[in-house]
């Protein structure tokens, strides 16, 4: 499952986004750059995701257990909620080794301030000395002091469902900057996300890259929520013999599946691996 998390879901939602990432300028719609970065959303979770679930299976053949890396980060009400359950490892180093360090929360507002934006700022750079990654750390970190204090009472009111849809959208637009080569091409990105572009918002190219991707699309949204898992776990889990053929049979069609995959040209490399 987790090999097909990286070459079925993450290595195919890839091929869109890098052909919407490709289009001039004056060729980007609104519509095709928010298919884009949606693409790019999913992609980055299932390859991150993916080959951090099979690191950690293979530790364990060894005797080694480690917590998962991702726990479904995409169904956070909230940017707090988001950095618990994504890259959890990276975000408690940050934690125990920068942020308490620095005082934590438990010290005067200002203090704070500065000890999230320090942490944020690093957490960056750790990605890369770019001032794209600078602007992504930085732009979390302002999201992130935003619900601390001026939206912190307000948050609570909100229907969580809409939180969900709220926080999915700030993250996604965060990754246009940690995807940009530069920012002038995120900056150019965005402008056509938010409609400064000449082309129409829905236009013949954004309908063509989703008629070809929304079914891993779809497959995708499915996937990054824990669904799938509380089925199994209600319907299949408590049945032995169910369990054992289901899974026998799974595992079978995914490796079917997956080889021709790993084996011609559309294989990529590890996304996060750069970093």
């Amino acid at each position: 499952y987790r090999l097909a998390k990286k070459v079925l879901l993450a290595d195919g939602l890839a091929v869109t986004f890098q052909a919407i990432s490709g289009l001039g300028r004056g060729a980007l719609s609104g519509g095709s750059a928010w298919l884009g970065a949606l693409c790019y959303t999913l992609q980055l979770y299932f390859d991150f995701s993916g080959y951090s679930d099979m690191a950690i299976g293979m530790a364990k053949l060894f005797g080694f257990d480690f917590d998962a890396n991702f726990e479904y980060p995409y169904r956070s009400a909230s940017l707090t909620e988001f950095w618990r359950r994504w890259h959890v490892s990276l975000g408690r180093w940050f934690r125990d080794y920068v942020y308490i360090p620095l005082g934590g929360s438990r010290v005067s507002t200002a203090k704070c301030v500065r000890n999230l934006l320090i942490v944020w700022l690093l957490t960056g750079l750790w990605h890369g000395a770019s001032l794209t990654f600078v602007v992504w750390g930085l732009y979390h970190g302002l999201l992130l002091l935003l619900e601390k204090y001026p939206l912190k009472n307000l948050l609570p009111r909100i229907p969580a469902p809409i939180r969900r849809v709220i926080t999915f959208l700030c993250v996604l637009i965060g990754w246009v900057f940690f995807f940009s080569p530069d920012l002038a091409t995120a900056f150019t990105y965005l402008s056509a996300m938010f409609g400064a572009g000449s082309r129409a918002f829905i236009d013949p190219t954004v309908k063509y890259y989703l008629a070809s991707s929304w079914k891993l699309l779809a497959i995708g949204l499915i996937g990054c929520g824990p669904w799938v898992k509380e089925l199994y776990a209600r319907y299949v889990y408590p049945r032995r013999g169910l369990q054992i053929v289901f899974s026998a049979a799974l595992l079978a069609a995914l490796v079917l599946l997956c080889v021709p995959y790993m084996m011609n040209a559309t294989y990529q490399s590890f996304l996060y691996a750069q970093f």
